[in-house]
């Protein structure tokens, strides 16, 4: 079960971004960049209440509107409309959320990530997050993150539950040219932690070495 969600939400064929922006510098407009510079060849589907086209891809109201399945959303929204958006991607069937957004058990507000825990165990859809930079799969071109894009592919796994040394190991890899087949932030580990990735890297043919930096063990 864990392997089965964690393949769709890692190598995803279609990606929701919830909270996507035209306007430069949000994390919404950063996270579409990404996704479409970095060569990402699957379907993307931008959400936003009033936008209709979104660097050029048509946009939805809700991730409940888009045409069959969706394998993943990023969210790229604030905490408080968190768990609304969450609510909608249960009830359309997404086995996966990447929680960029802070302000939850980092902040002091172990209540609102409480809220979001159990939505996701309402409606099986398991959470990366929140409070994290998002995550890259090279192997699919997906850079599901606000960083900017990488591209070298190699048999790396890199996992950071820090922010900030996760952009160090980005920026480290970038500089060293080094070949990676991830580099996942776990932020708050809400649900999703290190567990999780060993098991999906342990049968990822792309995946030979890992290395994962920790703050705490659940």
């Amino acid at each position: 079960e864990i392997v089965r969600a964690m393949n769709r939400i890692m190598k995803p064929d279609a990606v929701a971004v919830i909270g996507a922006s035209a306007e430069s510098g949000k994390i919404g407009n950063s996270v579409m960049k990404n996704l479409i510079n970095g060569g990402y060849a699957g379907k993307i589907y931008p959400i936003h209440p009033k936008a209709d086209e979104i660097e050029g891809i048509r946009v939805y109201r809700s991730v409940e509107d888009i045409p069959g399945d969706v394998d993943m959303a990023v969210f790229a929204i604030p905490a408080a409309l968190v768990p609304g958006a969450l609510i909608e991607c249960g009830e359309k069937g997404i086995p996966g959320a990447v929680l960029i957004p802070s302000g939850f058990a980092e902040t002091g507000n172990v209540e609102a990530q409480e809220e979001i825990k159990r939505i996701g165990e309402q409606y099986n859809v398991r959470l990366m997050g929140p409070n994290i930079y998002g995550f890259y799969y090279t192997h699919k071109n997906l850079c599901a993150t606000f960083c900017t894009a990488y591209d070298v592919k190699g048999q790396v796994a890199l996992s950071s539950q820090s922010g900030g040394i996760g952009m160090a190991i980005v920026g480290f890899s970038r500089s060293a040219g080094m070949g990676v087949s991830a580099i996942v932030g776990l932020g708050n580990k809400s649900d999703i932690d290190e567990d999780d990735l060993l098991t999906f890297f342990e049968q990822d043919d792309n995946t030979q070495v890992i290395a994962q930096h920790f703050e705490d063990l659940k």
